[in-house]
């Protein structure tokens, strides 16, 4: 008698699973079952980026206040260096970065980096992003607390004067 009703139940459960399948899978638009195919690869173009943000004031990083956009700007914007890993200086828009005294750094710019609409990347840019967070309150005003002074020497140099030793470089 128990394997007559053991028989019932794998019996319905085994229907109940076909009928899951073909709801899962069946296209009510084209009355056509839907097969995937694992050997070809599909290339599809996501123009969606998708990001919680606690508290959310804007993604532009020099007027924000938001420390969690800093985070995100990372993936949108470069610096002139970043630090590695392995806590290793390296170069990003910068090429080379010398020290003239305790308290002045030279800082060259890589020159073949172009913006979206394909005009130079330059000192003026550079230039303006540092001016525009010291005259803000910004997420990278303390960054930038003890630069006092910034002279363009050409399109890709500048002259970087601080108020105080920098004990990174």
């Amino acid at each position: 008698m128990k394997q007559g009703v053991f028989k019932y139940i794998f019996a319905f459960g085994f229907i109940v699973l076909l009928i899951v399948a073909y709801v899962m899978f069946y296209d009510k638009d084209n009355n056509t079952v839907e097969v995937q195919d694992q050997t070809s690869t599909v290339n599809t173009l996501i123009t969606d980026l998708r990001l919680g943000i606690a508290d959310f004031d804007t993604i532009n990083p020099l007027i924000s206040k938001n420390k969690n956009v800093k985070e995100i700007s990372k993936l949108i914007f470069d610096s002139l260096i970043t630090i590695s890993n392995d806590y290793k200086l390296e170069y990003v828009l910068a090429s080379e970065i010398s020290k003239t005294d305790n308290l002045t750094y030279i800082i060259k710019l890589k020159e073949n980096i172009k913006w979206q609409d394909g005009s130079d990347f330059n000192a003026q840019d550079v230039k303006f992003t540092i001016d525009t967070i010291k005259n803000q309150s910004s997420i990278y005003s303390s960054n930038l607390e003890n630069v006092v002074g910034l002279e363009i020497i050409d399109n890709y140099t500048i002259k970087l004067m601080l108020s105080r030793r920098n004990r990174i470089f």
